[in-house]
């Protein structure tokens, strides 16, 4: 993206973002996922400290769990983005989404799929995701 936020058309500076993109989740997250007023999303202190720590537990095999009040990011930040970003790094991966509700977690599903399908930067950045026809027309609110 140029200063102003606005996605760059010319292809070596989509080829650099993208691959920047794809190492570094925090970069991932201000570039592509956006809050609840449709700016983009800027990261806190906090936020790259759950970030740390999921990925320093999850590079020694272990669990991760973030434990924060209501409306404080972790579901665009954390439920959402983080296995989006996993799908941009290797579109094999198999996910669980869990949370407190089946509800709650077919919401970050779909948060998922509206993102792939709908972000022009997602979709700029990240063009080798997409859902196979399979998916599409087989996609539920516990299926993508």
């Amino acid at each position: 993206m140029n200063i102003e936020g606005e996605i760059t058309d010319n292809p070596d500076q989509i080829a650099e973002i993208s691959q920047r993109i794809r190492t570094d989740f925090v970069e991932f997250a201000q570039t592509i996922l956006r809050d609840d007023t449709g700016r983009g999303l800027v990261l806190a202190p906090i936020h790259i400290a759950w970030i740390a720590h999921a990925q320093y537990s999850w590079a020694r095999g272990k669990g991760c769990v973030i434990n924060a009040p209501v409306s404080h990011g972790k579901s665009t930040g954390v439920a959402v983005g983080m296995p989006l970003h996993a799908l941009a790094q290797d579109t094999n991966i198999r996910l669980k989404i869990i949370s407190a509700t089946d509800d709650l977690a077919a919401d970050r599903v779909t948060g998922i799929r509206s993102i792939i399908d709908n972000s022009p930067e997602f979709r700029t950045y990240c063009p080798h995701v997409r859902p196979s026809k399979k998916d599409r027309e087989a996609v539920s609110a516990k299926k993508m």
